[in-house]
Parts: C-alpha cells; structure tokens; sequence
C-alpha cells in the first residue's frame, strides 16, 4: 500500500490495459490522471481526466506542461495504436501516425516529469512496450519498430534515472484477454494461441496491472532500465520442444499483434 498519497499519470485508460492499470493504482491509494481522445464520460471513475490526442503535437504538448506544472510522482506511458501492414506498401503517413503515438509522445512525457522526479529524488515511470519489443513480425515492421525504441528509450532512462531514485521499466504484455484480440481473432483461434502459451492461456488485464502496481510502488527499489514481458512463459520457451514433449502436435495460429492493442 502507498505510505503517501502519491500522484500517477496513466494515459490511454478508457479502456483496455491502461484502465484497469488506473482503477488498479486507485484501489491501491493513489490520485491518477488518466488520458483519452473521448469525452470524460468515458474514464474511470475518480480520477482526473485529461482529453488528449496523442497523434496531434500540439495536444501533446500541451499536456506535457501540464505535467510539468502537477509534478506527478507516477508515469505509466500505455497509449498505443497499431496498424498492421507489410512494409513495401505502408505509408509514410500511418508510420509518422504510430511514431507520435508509440514513440514520441512517451518521450515527451517522461521529458516533461523527469526533472521534478529528480528533484524529489523519487519517481516511477513505466513505459507499456509489446511482445513485438522483444521478437517481430512479418506484416508489424512499423509497430515493432516503435515498441524496440520504447523498449531503448526505458534502458536509457533507467540508466539515468536511477541515481535519483527515479525508476524507469517497461513492461511488455503478450497475448492478454482483451476486447481488442477477441475481436480480431476466432474462438478457435485462441484456442491455438492458448496451446502456444506454456502457461496454457492468455494472461488478464488484471495480472498487467498488478505488475505494474509493483513497479511503481514504494516496495520496488532497485528495479531499473528493465523489460519485463508478462506472457505465461511464451517468448522464453522453445515451443516446437515443448510440444514434442508433451506430445501436442496441433497446428498453431501464427502469432500477431491487434490493431490497437498495446
């Protein structure tokens, strides 16, 4: 539990990981200001909302004043979008769509809370990455390409936050039970992707949230500059074996990336 009422950025929370990130940490004790492009209606219930439109610079850097003049203790960077396509007929319009969003606008917020943090000597920031952070996919070049330079951007703030005490990580969620894959894949073929998983199914929203509850808190102090993938044990497993061994021969989905998801 949080010893001082502590104040925490969570942007992208409407829906999906990043809300129930924010109604996790609010559970927990802490103030949050979550982010959305719709209307306050839509966020979690007793938090501040802020309407920002992470594709558009001018939106985001108006909230990174913002942040500047809150001094907030807690940064977790979930906003994401992806938009699957191979990489000799993607446009250069959609790639500079999910740099803003992926990439950019993180950068921006974690420029904007940083030297507060140091000033305090305390800080958390938490930058939401991807499976495709860690391995790729044909038909996700310019998603993938995003999540590794997230991923390069915590390793550099971990490094230089941590003599502070402010303590960058990311998490890298893989195959999570959200509206978003059940839309984008059949019943069976979760199941497949399940059978994939050591674990032997997908992980829940609730299980990202409770890891990033532990990095953000005042238990965690000496985790920096990480990737740590949430993903039942999928990407550290040699599936093909693992099979063998327990005589599963079924045929898998290839594995893939949802519009949207983070």
């Amino acid at each position: 539990m949080v010893t001082r009422r502590r104040t925490a950025v969570v942007t992208g929370s409407t829906r999906g990981i990043g809300r129930v990130i924010a109604e996790r940490l609010i559970a927990d004790g802490y103030r949050c200001v979550t982010t959305g492009r719709g209307h306050a209606a839509e966020a979690v219930a007793d938090t501040d909302f802020h309407r920002v439109d992470f594709e558009d610079a001018a939106s985001v850097t108006a909230f990174a004043a913002e942040l500047r003049d809150l001094r907030p203790d807690i940064l977790v960077n979930n906003a994401g979008i992806n938009i699957p396509g191979a990489v000799d007929a993607y446009s250069v319009h959609d790639f500079d769509r999910l740099y803003a969003v992926n990439l950019r606008s993180p950068f921006l917020l974690c420029q904007a809370v940083m030297p507060s943090m140091k000033a305090r000597s305390w800080g958390r920031i938490v930058n939401i990455t991807s499976l495709r952070s860690r391995i790729g996919r044909a038909g996700d070049a310019p998603f993938c390409a995003t999540k590794f330079g997230l991923d390069g951007l915590t390793a550099a703030l971990g490094a230089e936050g941590a003599p502070c005490n402010v303590l960058a990580n990311a998490v890298a969620p893989g195959y999570i039970s959200t509206e978003s894959i059940g839309k984008a894949f059949s019943n069976t073929d979760l199941k497949g992707i399940a059978h994939k998983i050591p674990a032997g199914r997908l992980g829940t929203m609730a299980e990202v949230a409770a890891l990033v509850a532990w990095l953000v808190s005042e238990e965690n102090t000496y985790m920096a500059g990480q990737s740590l993938v949430i993903d039942g044990g999928l990407t550290r497993a040699d599936t093909e074996r693992w099979f063998t061994l327990d005589d599963r021969s079924q045929s898998i989905p290839g594995a893939g990336v949802v519009k949207g998801s983070r």
